[in-house]
């Protein structure tokens, strides 16, 4: 059952899908991860490391793509035409292989908003560490409009250990997931402060989404 759909945490950990960069990767049996280029590491690349992933994400225990996105915030960010670049590369992936986008949001909803009609994905994308207000939540859920809460396309939101209890309150249940990224509380701890703020057991819910989303 995987619960921690991002996490920085070393492996092994059967409950939680591991992120990492391509040139770090290093695979346990049984562990499952989530391959990609993160904002802060593009400056890092070296002429082999988009081979490297596209070689990676193909492989079984590489369940998701990611973490990719946007961050102008970091200390000497890449341009943004570079980061867009990158994300498409990752789209690219996620959709060939039917495998979901993680996704690293740093004030750049406008950005991940535009791409997505751009792209019309059928893959799931994944806004990670979400903690964002509630007019946020809702510009991204105008992007669901009718699809299926049954289907796993669409955007999730995946919430942590920091995050806005009035947004949580507000997101379909369809649409949670948990994760602990570089949090030292375990996942059973953020769902369980996730539940409180919701008033409802939400780990089963978490469990099912995740598991929807993973076709597993």
């Amino acid at each position: 059952m995987i619960l921690d759909i991002h996490t920085h945490h070393p492996a092994p950990d059967s409950e939680a899908i591991i992120s990492i960069v391509p040139d770090k990767f290093c695979p346990l049996e049984g562990q499952l991860y989530s391959v990609g280029i993160h904002p802060w590491s593009i400056s890092e690349m070296t002429d082999g490391t988009l081979s490297r992933l596209e070689e990676l994400a193909q492989r079984p225990d590489v369940v998701a793509i990611g973490e990719t996105g946007f961050d102008m915030t970091h200390e000497n960010p890449a341009p943004m035409f570079r980061q867009i670049n990158i994300f498409r590369h990752h789209v690219m992936l996620s959709e060939s292989l039917h495998k979901p986008l993680i996704i690293h949001d740093v004030k750049m909803h406008d950005v991940i908003l535009s791409l997505y009609k751009e792209l019309g994905p059928s893959q799931p994308w994944i806004i990670h560490g979400f903690r964002n207000k509630l007019s946020v939540l809702q510009m991204f859920e105008r992007l669901n409009g009718d699809i299926n809460a049954s289907e796993p396309s669409g955007i999730y939101f995946s919430f942590g250990a920091r995050f806005n209890a009035d947004t949580l309150r507000a997101c379909p249940l369809s649409r949670i997931l948990a994760e602990t990224d570089e949090s030292p509380l375990s996942i059973r701890e953020i769902i369980a402060s996730l539940s409180a703020a919701r008033d409802m057991d939400l780990l089963p819910l978490v469990a099912d989404n995740t598991a929807r989303i993973l076709r597993r």
